[in-house]
Parts: C-alpha cells; structure tokens; sequence
C-alpha cells in the first residue's frame, strides 16, 4: 500500500515537474518575457471566468433546468436508442454552448442516472454523449485553449470562429455517425 501511496505521489509531482520545466526560463520553451509581456493578462481572466462560469451553473442549479427543460421540450422517452441518443449529444452541446467544454460534464454527469431512466439507455451511453458535446465545439469561447491560443498566436477571431463552425459541420457529419457505429460494435448502442 505504501509503495502505491508513494507512486501516485511521485506521478503527481512528475506531472507539476513536467509544467515547471515547459516554464522554466533556462530550458528555452518559453521567452524571458512570455509570462510579463507576450501573454495578455485579459486572456487568462476570461479564460478563469468562463471555466468558472461552468461550475457556477451546475451548483445554482441553472444546469439542471437547463437539462430538464431540453429534455422536457425533445419528449425523451424509452425504446427509441438513436433518437434519445442524439437529442443527449443535442443537449450536451447545448449546454457546451450555455456553459463551456469543461462545464459540461459538470451540469450532465449530476443528472445522468434520470436521464438513463427516462430513455432507457444504459448509463454508460448517457455518460458517453457528453463526448459529442467535446467534440463539437461551435465557437471559440466554449474551448478555453482556443482563446489561449487565439490570445498568444494574434490569431483573428473571426477566423477561429469559422474553422470551429466548419469543423462543428464536419463532426455532425461525420464524427458523430462514426461514433454512433463504433458504440454500437462497443454493444453501448442498443438498436432496440
């Protein structure tokens, strides 16, 4: 038990070491000036509130709503696998959209035992529509990454928010069928 103990302490500060030494000024991965100059202070500050802004509507209760009236609207109901199944990706990305990426496993998870029930899915599949949500990303802000890498690339806005809509396209039409087909060989995709 102590040798385990000791193991998952030494990966954790693998982990933190790993972050020092992308950081550290002497192992040339950064400028002398990222941290002072080059990375705009506003970025990080929206970057923490939005990640905030997710564990905000998942504590107040807003996420559940949100979930609930989505679901309420949609009428999920049993023995209809495909149709609950993409109306749970359908609310997970609405939720990505309302909350951010990192926002919504907290605001689905919570609930994801109901939402098993009420479509007769297994848990395992309401658990995993959260990941349709991962990967459609909309717009730029639902990513905190994209709006770092935005911030320290200069890159345009307006250029991110059309390759995420592209992509956004692109993951409906094809991700998430190939998903859909990949649980169904997985057996978490029932077809009746």
């Amino acid at each position: 038990m102590a040798d385990r103990c000791a193991a998952s302490h030494l990966a954790g500060l693998d982990r933190a070491g790993g972050a020092v030494i992308c950081l550290w000024p002497g192992a040339g991965l950064t400028g002398p000036k990222c941290l002072n100059e080059e990375i705009g202070y506003g970025t990080l500050f929206f970057v923490a509130a939005i990640m905030g802004l997710g564990a905000v509507i998942a504590t107040s209760g807003l996420g559940e709503w949100i979930v609930g009236q989505a679901s309420g609207l949609i009428g999920l109901a049993p023995g209809q696998p495909l149709r609950s199944t993409l109306a749970l990706g359908a609310i997970a990305t609405l939720v990505a959209l309302v909350t951010n990426q990192p926002g919504v496993p907290l605001v689905m998870t919570p609930g994801a035992g109901h939402l098993a029930e009420v479509t007769g899915l297994p848990l395992a599949t309401v658990l995993m529509t959260q990941a349709l949500a991962f990967s459609n990303v909309m717009l730029p802000f639902q990513a905190p990454p994209l709006i770092m890498a935005a911030q320290t690339g200069n890159l345009p806005m307006r250029e991110m928010t059309r390759i995420c809509l592209i992509l956004f396209g692109l993951t409906l039409l094809v991700l998430t069928p190939l998903d859909l087909v990949w649980w169904w060989c997985l057996g978490m995709f029932p077809l009746s």
